[in-house]
């Protein structure tokens, strides 16, 4: 079924039902950001293969709304399709929402049709998947006086779908591979993240959170998932953690119930590894496995898909005062569900930020060790590769996009410590390097799969999960003999110029809530001076063994600070502490200033780094006690430990401080890897290592 067909098969299938509009997501029920094939609707819609974007499909309209990053992608994979391309404007992560309702406000009249009973309508009946779209998103649609919401308890995508194939039995998927993170990696151990949650949620009067973010509980308890979420190191999951009995907000003992595949493993599989992440003495119960964690809290675990029925269950709920939270990302139908079994709901239900992705923000020292010993390790395999291309391309070998990154794949797979890619990797040469999030399409009649080719510019943009922790990097090089032209050498070096800039900052601790557009600005600065820029962020946090892009921390233009006054007043303190997106000690985030010129060649340089404490004094200080500056100040502790491309950097356009950076980095690289290239005897790879580390 080509694109035109499924679009005239779902337009069929709304208007039977009445639908006049509807929107269409890649999402799950967790918001997660990759999501498995079987919620990938938007993409089985359109064709359009991006992690951002909504489809908006009318009886006249077929729209698709996406951001700046994916601009050129989207031109390329809907060319000629009926779909007509929206790029964000509005920011936040309802921006698009609020762009999609202000145009169907300003398009009521069309969108609405009259129905068979001849009845006019005053509003558009928008429809939206309920167990994929946020309470949050829901509510804007919701909110616009010319939209009647319906929320629907199955996709019409999949309407649409079984309409078209054989119906077929559905095979039953494997559960996912899931294992325990040792206490050595951890940092703390899974009854004391468990105690701290609890601790928060008790010291405002809380008496349970419902967490949705599958990274959430993962970090919790200190698990890991494999293949059960596309390049996720969690898995699927609900938890809801009761502060007290149940009955009475003052106690202090805890219990926190699981709903995922954890269950599954457990107990079909006696024999399972996964059992020592757990007490031994547990009680099995009906579709439940019981954990005692000291004192009165329990820890109990059950079938991933039996959270909604258990929810009606819940004592808690039928408290008539206790205060009851929720997370942003919290889905439509599970909200619904909530909401109608919790006695005074509407008094009682609160969304406020997850302190525990406030804890997971901030690393511990022994998550700080382990993403030092993972980008140690992914060294090895991005420098392995690095060489490998130069001497293959060189030597008159075809290499296409798709290849070499197969090629990196498999020299990250020699690590034993390695699990799975963090993300799908960017494998981009000449014009397909200008498209930020391009992914090489080796077959069929869209193929994209370039080949690499001496003279041009590729963009090579990989990460992987590892048992100690998460790697993101981005390097562009230049390969061949001959010399780069103006242009790509001058973008290289403003855009290395402006990551150095970020690497060499320090602010005091007191600013580190404004050190984000502070950051941004000097990462961009290079680029300002000759009217260049680029449609992303500077930087995103990253998460260890978890998710690759972990927010809300990052470097960016703004940081609008959440909403409080929609937060009831007793919780505001809560909302201001957790909702926090200060660059603090132990935050991970990224580092990748880019240029991107369509049609020709793009330029990103992205390292990991970790805000540290930093040992700078005051050049000069006060007599006066009562003058001087108690602020301490942060760094970035640089994590990644590959060479930038040689060939590419303008050294004069470098300032004396510049190059000492970078020769004072490359020693560290030299000191962290080469050692390790010898003793594996890849000669070869550490003589282009040192070539490349040549100081300034």
């Amino acid at each position: 079924m080509n694109a035109k067909a499924r679009l005239d098969a779902l337009r069929h299938v709304m208007k039977e039902r009445g639908i006049s509009g509807y929107l269409v997501s890649n999402a799950d029920p967790h918001a997660n950001e990759f999501v498995a094939p079987d919620y990938r609707m938007r993409e089985r819609l359109t064709g359009f293969t991006g992690s951002a974007g909504v489809a908006v499909v009318t009886a006249h309209h077929a729209l698709l709304w996406t951001d700046g990053r994916y601009s050129t992608q989207a031109r390329n994979e809907l060319m000629g399709s009926p779909w007509r391309i929206h790029i964000q404007k509005m920011p936040g992560a309802l921006g698009i929402f609020r762009e999609i309702i202000a145009w169907i406000e300003s398009n009521q009249h069309e969108i609405i049709e009259v129905p068979k009973d001849g009845q006019s309508r005053e509003k558009c009946t928008i429809a939206v998947d309920a167990a994929t779209t946020t309470i949050e998103e829901a509510r804007a649609v919701d909110s616009s006086p010319a939209i009647r919401l319906v929320p629907l308890t199955s996709s019409l995508m999949d309407v649409v779908r079984r309409q078209a194939e054989k119906a077929q039995e559905e095979t039953p998927k494997p559960i996912p591979e899931i294992f325990s993170i040792p206490l050595a990696l951890a940092g703390a151990s899974m009854p004391d993240k468990i105690q701290r949650a609890a601790e928060a949620l008790h010291s405002t009067g809380l008496g349970g959170y419902l967490f949705s973010d599958i990274d959430d509980i993962a970090w919790l308890l200190n698990l890991r998932g494999k293949d059960s979420v596309p390049n996720c190191g969690g898995f699927r999951a609900f938890a809801f953690l009761v502060v007290g009995d149940g009955g009475s907000a003052g106690s202090k003992q805890w219990s926190l119930h699981v709903f995922s595949d954890v269950y599954e493993s457990l107990s079909e599989n006696p024999s399972s590894k996964l059992h020592s992440a757990f007490p031994s003495s547990r009680t099995i119960g009906k579709s439940t496995i019981q954990y005692s964690l000291g004192g009165e809290n329990t820890l109990r675990l059950y079938p991933y898909d039996s959270f909604a029925d258990w929810l009606k269950t819940l004592p808690l709920l039928a408290h008539p005062s206790i205060p009851i939270a929720y997370g942003t990302n919290l889905n439509f139908a599970l909200y619904t569900t909530l909401s109608d079994v919790t006695v005074n709901g509407s008094d009682r239900l609160v969304c406020l930020p997850s302190c525990v992705q406030h804890f997971r923000n901030r690393k511990n020292d022994a998550e700080i060790e382990g993403f030092r010993q993972c980008h140690r390790i992914d060294a090895i395999a991005v420098i392995q590769y690095l060489h490998w291309l130069e001497k293959a391309i060189q030597s008159g070998a075809t290499v296409s996009e798709s290849q070499g990154a197969l090629r990196l794949f498999q020299f990250r797979q020699e690590s034993a410590e390695f699990i799975q890619l963090s993300f799908d990797t960017i494998s981009a040469t000449a014009a397909n390097s200008a498209i930020i999030h391009y992914s090489p399409q080796p077959q069929g009649d869209g193929s994209t799969d370039a080949v690499i080719r001496p003279g041009e510019l590729y963009l090579v943009d990989s990460g992987g999960h590892y048992l100690s922790g998460t790697t993101d990097i981005t390097r562009t090089v230049y390969i061949g003999d001959s010399q780069p032209g103006e242009a790509h050498a001058e973008v290289y070096t403003r855009v290395l110029k402006g990551l150095l800039a970020v690497h060499m900052a320090r602010f005091p601790e007191s600013s580190a809530h404004t050190a984000s557009g502070y950051l941004d600005g000097s990462a961009r600065g290079p680029l300002w001076k000759v009217g260049m820029d680029y449609p992303h962020g500077t930087g995103h946090g990253v998460g260890h063994g978890l998710s690759v892009h972990e927010g809300p921390v990052g470097i960016r233009k703004t940081t609008p600070s959440a909403a409080q006054e929609s937060v009831p007043s007793k919780f505001r303190d809560y909302s201001k502490k957790y909702a926090d997106k200060s660059l603090r000690h132990g935050v991970v985030i990224s580092n990748e200033p880019g240029c991107y010129i369509a049609g020709k060649f793009g330029v990103r340089i992205e390292n990991i780094v970790c805000v540290q404490k930093s040992a700078v004094q005051p050049l000069v200080t006060s007599d006066s006690p009562s003058d001087r500056s108690e602020s301490a100040f942060l760094e970035l502790e640089n994590f990644t430990l590959v060479p930038f491309c040689r060939k590419l950097i303008r050294q004069s356009m470098l300032t004396y401080d510049e190059k000492q950076w970078i020769n004072a980095y490359y020693d560290h690289i030299l000191s962290a890897v080469a050692g390790e290239l010898r003793r594996r005897e890849l000669y070869d790879v550490e003589q282009w290592l040192r070539k490349e580390c040549t100081p300034f």
